[in-house]
């Protein structure tokens, strides 16, 4: 990870973080520079937003197809 102050993470790293996926090791310079990048807590507020969409659309039920409805599957003949 890169620890510099002067340049943002990009969003992916975020993601990961907001996620859970990092390593204690690997969060401690992204945790540091929160505390002065108004940049990157914005990214981590938008990766923390979609991962709760996310979570709450795959915990919707799936739609019934009702009759003269196409599936994903009808387009693929």
């Amino acid at each position: 990870m890169n620890p510099c102050f002067n340049r943002h993470f990009p969003h992916g790293v975020w993601e990961e973080y907001a996620m859970g996926a990092l390593s204690e090791k690997d969060c401690k310079p992204l945790e540091e520079h929160l505390l002065i990048c108004s940049t990157c807590r914005d990214l981590l507020s938008e990766a923390d937003e979609f991962i709760q969409v996310a979570k709450v659309a795959l915990a919707l039920p799936a739609p019934e197809v009702g009759e003269g409805q196409l599936l994903m599957t009808d387009l693929a003949e």
